[in-house]
């Protein structure tokens, strides 16, 4: 009972989400974070029926696509926490919910979970993941240049200036197609590895909707 009362002390009443990056960076520390709050979490019949037919569908290898819709405060982030581990005892890499802010956290959170899963379960695929990774979110300046100059028609040295002004203003260089591309080569690196399937937890997606500069309508 002792145990019991420590770790719900450790409980705050809304669940801080974490950054893509915290996923690639610190793995350890953002499942130490969020278990806690799963282990303690009160299953409803409403939730119980979105977690069955979740893992339901993806153990059968369909593809799930959904969101929690709530008012502030409500308990969408700690429901998201305990399907992610519900995810996790079924032999499915669940990416744990994370701040969604542009298209890039996605992927950068996608890559350093299952990077994490890979390394205690099948390390001879990190090097496939890192190329997968590497190849649709890492690509040089200059390569995008020549893309952007060849579908546009234009000089290669106006498509630099518009490549650099994007970053100068941090905008986000993901494209759709570029996140759906590494989304597919990562669950079929995660079925190699013997899980069941890949499911992402995309949290505060309002942010991203709100972010009109980092091309979100474009992207919805």
């Amino acid at each position: 009972m002792q145990k019991l009362w420590s770790r719900l002390d450790t409980l705050r009443a809304i669940v801080d989400t974490v950054r893509a990056e915290e996923l690639e960076q610190q793995p350890d520390a953002v499942r130490t974070r969020y278990e806690p709050y799963a282990e303690a979490f009160f299953v409803i019949e409403a939730v119980k029926r979105v977690e069955h037919r979740l893992i339901g569908e993806l153990r059968a290898g369909r593809s799930v696509t959904g969101y929690l819709s709530a008012d502030y405060g409500y308990g969408k982030t700690a429901t998201a926490v305990y399907l992610w581990k519900r995810c996790l005892d079924n032999e499915i890499v669940a990416i744990p919910p994370f701040l969604f802010r542009q298209l890039k956290d996605i992927m950068q959170a996608t890559k350093g979970w299952l990077e994490y899963q890979l390394s205690h379960t099948q390390p001879a695929l990190l090097p496939p993941l890192k190329a997968a990774y590497q190849k649709y979110a890492e690509r040089s300046v200059d390569e995008l240049a020549e893309e952007i100059a060849s579908k546009q028609g234009i000089p290669k040295n106006k498509a630099l200036a518009i490549v650099r002004e994007y970053l100068a203003q941090r905008r986000d260089l993901t494209t759709p197609d570029l996140l759906l591309h590494f989304l597919r080569e990562a669950t079929e690196l995660a079925v190699q590895a013997g899980f069941k399937g890949l499911v992402v937890f995309a949290d505060e997606s309002q942010e991203f909707l709100r972010t009109e500069e980092a091309g979100a309508h474009e992207a919805i």
